[in-house]
C-alpha cells in the first residue's frame, strides 16, 4: 500500500522537511535589480551568495533591491527532482534560482511571488537555508524508519516526480510542413 506524506500530516503533526533536496540552498542578499533586456517580465538581480556575486534572473513579481531571499544553487535538486543549472535566458545567463516557499515545498505564496525573508532578523548570505531558518524536521526516509519502528514495516519511500527525472523543457527552433 502507499500512503502520501501529506495524507499522513493530515493525521499526524509531523514536521516533513526534504533536507536531502534543500541541500544546495542558501541565504541570498539582492545586491541589484534591473529590469531583463530582453522580457517584460523578468528582472535580472545581482545577488550576494557567501563567497561570491551572482547573476540570476527571476520572474518574481516582489523581488526587491537589497532583500534576503533563498538560493538555488545551480546542481540542486529541488523537491520533485527539479534540478537547477547554469542557463541563459532570453539571452541573460543565470547561475542559479530565487525560490518561493511552495518551491520549496516550504509553505505557500502568493502567485509569482518569491519569498522574501523576514527583515527582522539577521542573515548571512551564503548560510545553507535550513540553517539560517533553524528548521528540524524529518526527511520522508526518516519517517519511513520511524513508521517501520513503532507501527509496521515500510518497504520503501517513492519521492514524487522521481521517474520525471530525465524530463526537460525544450525550444522548438524550426519546423515544416
Amino acid at each position: 500500500m502507499n500512503i502520501s506524506l501529506n495524507w499522513i500530516q493530515d493525521f499526524i503533526d509531523l514536521p516533513i522537511i526534504d533536507k536531502k533536496s534543500l541541500q544546495n540552498v542558501v541565504v541570498g542578499y539582492v545586491k541589484d535589480v534591473i529590469k531583463h533586456p530582453n522580457a517584460d517580465k523578468l528582472n535580472v538581480a545581482q545577488v550576494d551568495i557567501g563567497n561570491a556575486t551572482v547573476q540570476i534572473v527571476c520572474g518574481g513579481v516582489n523581488l526587491a533591491k537589497n532583500r534576503y531571499v533563498p538560493v538555488a544553487l545551480p546542481n540542486a535538486v529541488l523537491p520533485g527532482n527539479f534540478e537547477i543549472q547554469i542557463s541563459k535566458i532570453r539571452g541573460e545567463e543565470s547561475r542559479g534560482m530565487i525560490c518561493a516557499k511552495e518551491e520549496l515545498k516550504l509553505g505557500n505564496n502568493k502567485a509569482h511571488e518569491i519569498w522574501l525573508l523576514d527583515e527582522k532578523k539577521k542573515w548571512q548570505a551564503g548560510t545553507p537555508l535550513l540553517e539560517a531558518l533553524k528548521m528540524d524536521g524529518w526527511s520522508p526516509e526518516e519517517i519511513g524508519w520511524k513508521v517501520t519502528v513503532h507501527t509496521a514495516e515500510v518497504e520503501g519511500v517513492k519521492l514524487d516526480g522521481e521517474y520525471l527525472h530525465h524530463v526537460v523543457t525544450g525550444q522548438l527552433l524550426e519546423y515544416s510542413k
